[in-house]
Order: C-alpha cells, then structure tokens, then sequence
C-alpha cells in the first residue's frame, strides 16, 4: 500500500520560515516512523533544496523517488499514485480542510480528521461556541465581526486569527493605542479574528488519538511561549507532571468526543489559569508536540494512526516514560 506524507511548508508552499523549518522537522519524523511500519510505500512532495537533507537510510530503503518541488500540483499527482494520505498543513484560509476534501473526494483513505471536522475545529468561532455550548471551561471570548475596540474586554487581551496555526498573527492588546497599531498594520493578512480573555497561567496541550467517537489522551505537555506582544512558540515538553494533569487530559478526551469528524492524531490546547485548566483552541492534525511523543512513547505512534484510520482500531494510550524537551527552529 501506498501512503502519501505530504507536510504543506516541505512540499514548496509558501510560509513563514520558521513554520518551514519546523514543518520539515515534522516530517522527517513521519518519514521516519512510518517506514517502519511493514506493508507500507511511503510518498513526499519536498522541495529539492530539501531532498538532500532528508536521512540517506531512509531516502534510498524505505520512500518511493519524491516529486520534488510544486506544491499543490504535486500533491495531486503524488495523491493519485497513493491509496491513503497523512497531510499535515495549517488551518489558515481553509488549507488543511481543502487538501483534505481534494483527496476524500478522489476516494482517498485519509490518516486524520475528516475535512468536516477539520473545517469545524480549525474554525476557532465555531468550534468555542460548540465547547462553550456544552459546558466546557474556556475563557471569555469573542467573534470580532466589526473592527470596533471590543469594550467589554479587560486589558490586556488576546487578538488572534479564527482560522489560523502555529501562532501566525496572535497579538497581545494592552491598550487603545496597540489595537489602533494592530489594526493598521499591514503584515496581517486573515481578515476573521477573535478576542480571547487573557489568563494568567502556563501554556499547555494535551495530545489525543481519536477513533469513532472515542478519544485517547496521550499525555499533558508543556508549551514553551515567549513574552511579549506577539507571543512566539518556542518548543514542547512532554510529558508534563503537573497538578491538574488528569484533570486537563479527561477534558480533551471530552473536546475530542464532541466534535464530530476528527480522527487519527488531535492536539487541544489549555492555559492551566488559576481556577482549573481552560481550552484555547483545538489543532485537527499532527501538532509540534508529536516530536517530543515520539521520543518518549513506549510504541511507534505512526502504528496506532494507521490501525486507527485505516482498521478502525479503538485508540490506545501509548505507554510513556521520561521527558522530552523539542525545541523550535524559527530562523
């Protein structure tokens, strides 16, 4: 069987170069792990100043020759030639539900979330007004449908992108004169945002593997963010022994279960605040966190998505032991 690992910034994609880099990160471990696994032809898109870099062991035993560069007319053309897909892209301006949709619609076995649930986790609005709707613990928040100061919103608070990932124009607002800046500035791009409450607290995620309806919490993690205005993500720690662990993880199983369509590896993330664990958003796809698991699981995770997406296997919580830190590459 033939399966196609397709990481949107590797394959020629416009983005951020930090995300790139990170993204590249991201699939080199997906090569890796899932070339492992017996029965398996394992497909890219990269970009040919990539391909050298990419592990020679794995590279000339275990892929089919990659099509190089291109990106979504390559991914369509590697698409056909593969009975099954694991597509990792960003949520921004529908991405990631659009390349899921083009290869559901192709007959495609997909190893993740489905594109309905993609385009509804991925669309922070709906997907807290969903969560909120059925009494789960997330901050104060607000669709920002007009460009009018949100008045009833204590200072500081959070500005950020309905559909958007990897921490792509999130601002911290403190007062009139930073939104008035945020607003004029042209860099930003999405034109749906948001305003969250900022809680004080420590950044988390709790990593899922999600069946038909049943969830597996994984473990809780530890996200590393920079200060400042613009928070920027700095790396993952997992796992995290922290007081509200097992609070926080029966909290995302419950997130993973209500939302319908998403399926295979799900990341939520959390502010552990003052009062409890608070859900910020929800990542449909592989996240960052995936290689620090990697490094402490018990089995090869790639196994668990594939018996999951493909078998329909109940999800299992991998064993982990240790810690891992994984550092992001920005620059």
């Amino acid at each position: 069987m033939k399966l196609l690992i397709y990481e949107y910034f590797s394959s020629g994609a416009p983005g951020h170069s930090g995300i790139s880099e990170d993204g590249f990160m991201m699939l080199g471990a997906l090569l890796s792990d899932f070339s492992l696994l017996p029965g398996l032809e394992i497909v890219t898109v990269i970009r040919p100043d990539l391909w050298a870099r990419i592990s020679p062991k794995i590279r000339a035993e275990n892929l089919q020759p990659c099509l190089k560069g291109g990106a979504e007319r390559s991914f369509l053309a590697a698409l056909e030639a593969c009975e099954c897909a694991l597509i990792v892209a960003p949520e921004t301006a529908g991405t990631l539900a659009r390349l899921t949709k083009l290869a559901e619609d192709r007959g495609k076995a997909v190893i993740g979330s489905s594109s309905a649930g993609v385009s509804l986790a991925g669309n922070k609005a709906a997907s807290l007004a969903l969560l909120e709707a059925n009494g789960l613990p997330i901050p104060k928040w607000k669709h920002l449908v007009s460009s009018a100061f949100p008045e009833d919103f204590a200072q500081p608070f959070v500005v950020k992108p309905v559909e958007g990932a990897g921490g792509e124009g999130v601002r911290v607002i403190g007062t009139r004169e930073q939104w008035a800046t945020w607003k004029a500035d042209a860099s930003h791009t999405h034109e749906d945002f948001l305003a969250q409450e900022q809680v004080p607290g420590e950044a988390a995620s709790v990593s899922c593997l999600v069946g038909d309806s049943v969830a597996a919490p994984i473990c809780l993690n530890r996200q590393h963010i920079g200060p400042g205005e613009q928070p920027e993500f700095l790396g993952i720690t997992a796992p995290y022994r922290h007081k509200w662990a097992t609070q926080t993880m029966d909290i995302a199983q419950r997130v993973c279960e209500l939302i319908p369509g998403l399926r295979g590896f799900v990341g939520v993330d959390f502010i552990l605040g003052p009062g409890g664990p608070l859900v910020l958003e929800v990542n449909p796809r592989l996240t960052f966190a995936y290689l620090a698991l990697r490094e402490v699981a018990a089995q090869n995770i790639a196994g668990e998505l594939l018996a999951i997406c493909l078998e329909g296997s109940v999800p299992r919580r991998p064993q982990v032991s240790g810690s891992h830190t994984c550092l992001a590459k920005r620059k």
